[in-house]
């Protein structure tokens, strides 16, 4: 801890003091710290659709049982291989964009 001169009053300070005590002039200020997004939007975005693909798919299967409808489970299980291959895509993706 050593002694400045305050710019203002010319009052000795310490270096570690926000601002000086006689004059209240700022000594150190904090550095702005910034958050920087890892993951862009448009990539958030995909993966907000992948999962409502996935909650249309499992829709559709759910109904389909229930029904007891063979081509309505064939278009779940479509969709949710669909959702699958995106999901993956979406995350190689993110992954490529980090490097």
């Amino acid at each position: 801890m050593a002694l400045i001169k305050c710019p203002e009053c010319g009052d000795g300070v310490s270096d570690k003091a926000e601002k000086c005590p006689k004059c209240a002039y700022p000594i150190s200020a904090k550095p702005n710290v910034q958050t920087i997004e890892q993951t862009s939007k448009t990539f958030k975005k995909k993966q907000i659709y992948t999962v409502l693909l996935l909650v249309l798919a499992f829709f559709f299967i759910i109904i389909g049982a229930v029904s007891s409808s063979v081509p309505v489970i064939v278009v779940g299980l479509i969709l949710a291989v669909i959702a699958g291959i995106w999901g993956a895509s979406v995350q190689f993706q993110i992954w490529w964009h980090h490097k």
